[in-house]
């Protein structure tokens, strides 16, 4: 191969977000994939979303990515919409008549406010289109509850508890709000001091994952927190899809654990029951042998005194006849002994270091 064919070769290979986009581009436009993400395999949103980021995306195009039960659908849509992935803008309206319920609501519990007095009003104006949006959605948003201690004090932490939870498909996620530099109002640590004194204005809206991925978006330089409610809003289903999808993982790890400790348990009541009749078996086999023994001994008895003697000797008569009925009584007829009452203990050594007390124990 010369030089300027391996520089063609080298120029057909694709990187992983260039070659995803060629294959929906092939497929008409709509590429289905199968979910890996419970595997630890192939994070296609994420793919999806660098190949927007990084403009391997035709220009005037972008990237939707939707989940669906046989797996994640990307489409290539028309219209650009940078880094957003496809996401729907999330309208704020610049004056609100009447504000929403939890805009409302966060209004008037001072305490797990985190912004200044001349920001407030926009934090309600972000918080009430946010919230409309989700319901829009079909989630739900809710204020976050009281939290106390032991003593009756508040319990609530930023940090942790956020003002916010958002709830999709049943998964919850904890939204926090707050402007950098601004005190917390209901804080004591705030006592006698002026709340404002460092609030910057700069509003910050985190998502309170704990995760390794972006969890805050906030006003910089080249835009606002309100632009960046769409891309919020996007990681929140993401979010949801993926707690989904490890929940079925779990529940179906949890199936299968439950069918494999039932199937050790069936495997487990054979052997025990086995070894209960092979337990009666060697007890049956040594009777069988000691009646042996003993006829054995009565014929030697009678070989040695003879019939007459021991005939004239009721007490050596009572004795002979004693010991040859007690023989045969070991040596009756055998039939299979009942089943027993198989208890944890006698189950315990077939069961390969399951617990016999229930799948959750043991090996879980």
């Amino acid at each position: 191969m010369d030089c300027e064919t391996q520089v063609s070769a080298a120029a057909q290979v694709l990187s992983k977000t260039e070659q995803l986009v060629a294959d929906v581009i092939a497929a008409g436009g709509k590429l289905l994939v199968a979910d890996e993400t419970a595997t630890g395999g192939v994070n296609w949103r994420q793919r999806a979303y660098a190949a927007q980021r990084h403009g391997k995306v035709p220009a005037g195009k972008r990237l939707s990515v939707s989940w669906t039960r046989a797996g994640f659908e990307i489409s290539l849509l028309d219209g650009a919409t940078g880094n957003e992935l496809g996401a729907d803008p999330v309208p704020v309206p610049t004056r609100v008549a009447r504000y929403h319920a939890v805009a409302r609501e966060f209004r008037d519990l001072c305490r797990v406010q985190e912004v200044a007095p001349k920001v407030l009003p926009r934090a309600l104006r972000i918080v009430h289109g946010l919230a409309v949006e989700i319901e829009r959605r079909g989630h739900h948003i809710a204020l976050v509850g009281p939290k106390n201690d032991v003593y009756g004090r508040s319990a609530w932490r930023p940090a942790q508890d956020g003002q916010f939870v958002v709830t999709i498909n049943g998964h919850d996620f904890k939204l926090r709000l707050f402007e950098k530099g601004a005190a917390l109002r209901g804080g004591p640590w705030a006592w006698g001091t002026s709340y404002d004194t460092s609030a910057t204005g700069q509003l910050n809206l985190s998502i309170l994952h704990g995760g390794d991925r972006q969890s805050t978006w906030g006003d910089r330089k080249r835009w606002s927190l309100e632009d960046r409610l769409p891309q919020i809003l996007r990681e929140l289903e993401t979010l949801a899809v993926e707690a989904e999808q490890w929940r079925v993982a779990r529940e179906r790890k949890r199936e299968e654990h439950q069918r494999a400790w039932e199937q050790a348990m069936a495997q487990a009541k054979v052997h025990a029951l086995e070894q209960h009749r092979v337990e009666i078996l060697h007890k049956r086999v040594s009777s069988w042998e000691q009646a042996e023994r003993i006829r054995a001994y009565c014929e030697a008895i009678v070989a040695r005194y003879r019939e007459e003697a021991v005939a004239a000797d009721p007490e050596a008569e009572r004795w002979l006849q004693f010991a040859r009925e007690y023989s045969d009584r070991l040596q009756s007829l055998p039939r299979m002994p009942p089943d027993p009452e198989l208890t944890p203990k006698m189950l315990e050594p077939h069961l390969g270091g399951w617990s016999p007390h229930g799948a959750n124990r043991g090996r879980w």
